[in-house]
Parts: C-alpha cells; structure tokens; sequence
C-alpha cells in the first residue's frame, strides 16, 4: 500500500528526479515544508533525465520523511495537531504556483503532510475521487492493478 500510495504521489508530481543529501527537519511544518522543497528542487536540477525508478529510490526517503502516508491513505478527519503552510513557487516567465500544505503532528513530534493543494486544488481530493470512481466499478484489486499500471506507464517515460 505503501508503494501505490507513493506512486500515486509521483504520478501527480511535476518536480520528481534524483533527490540529492538534503538534511530532513520535521519539527515544525514550515521545517518539514522547507525540507521537500529543498529536495524537489535539489532532485529537479541534479538529474532531470532520470527514470521512474531511480526518482522513487531517490525521493523515497524525502517523501517518508515529509509525508504521512498510512494517514493519508485512511483519509484526513479534523483534530487537533494540525496546521496549514502556505507557499509559492516561482516560475520563470510563468505566473507563481501556489501551494497549501496541511500537515499532522505525529506522536514522536514531528510533522508530515496529510495533503497538498495546487492552485487551489486538493491532490487528496482528486486521489480520492479517483479511486472511489475505480472501486464503485470493481474491487480493491482493480484499484491495485490501475496504480500498478500507473506506475508501469511512468517507468516507460
């Protein structure tokens, strides 16, 4: 599950390549925020020709590191221990893309993403739709077979 939910994340990332040494602080959300940036940005300008599979051994650890993924696969209820960043991203020529993390408070402390919104979209939201529509017309193993089949279409890039 952990594997589908992350090529989930990579299939809808626009900055994946090779991540390089990037320090991961996730003591506060603008630490753990500060942190997938630096390394999509780092990952982005090291090896932009990378395949599908050395951007998931590269990206691996940042996005376990940054990202809540059992919490976000189980769906993000409200509660305490949680808070919002806000950031943009420029582009140039392009207009700045904005970006709205909210993120959870784990036990240990530190703090990792349940969503991300892009210019006002919800990637939580489209993911969810995404696999209710597959399910209402099949089974968990559809589901499994659609991100095995993802995943497959972004190693042939």
């Amino acid at each position: 599950m952990r594997r589908a939910a992350f090529a989930a994340l990579l299939w809808g990332a626009t900055l994946v390549a090779q991540a390089a040494d990037v320090v991961i602080t996730t003591d506060t959300p603008e630490a753990t925020i500060a942190t997938l940036q630096r390394g999509l940005v780092a990952a982005s300008q090291q090896s932009p020709h990378a395949t599908a599979d050395e951007r998931y051994k590269a990206l691996e650890p940042l996005i376990l590191a940054t990202h809540d993924l059992p919490y976000i696969a189980l769906g993000a209820a409200a509660e305490a221990g949680r808070a919002q960043v806000t950031t943009a991203v420029a582009r140039a020529g392009q207009s700045d893309v904005s970006f709205e993390y909210l993120l959870r408070q784990g036990g240990g402390g530190e703090w990792r993403i349940v969503n991300i919104v892009a210019d006002g979209v919800s990637d939580l939201a489209l993911k969810r739709a995404e696999y209710q529509r597959i399910l209402a017309n099949g089974t968990l193993d559809s589901l499994i077979k659609e991100l095995e089949a993802q995943t497959e279409r972004l190693r042939q890039r």
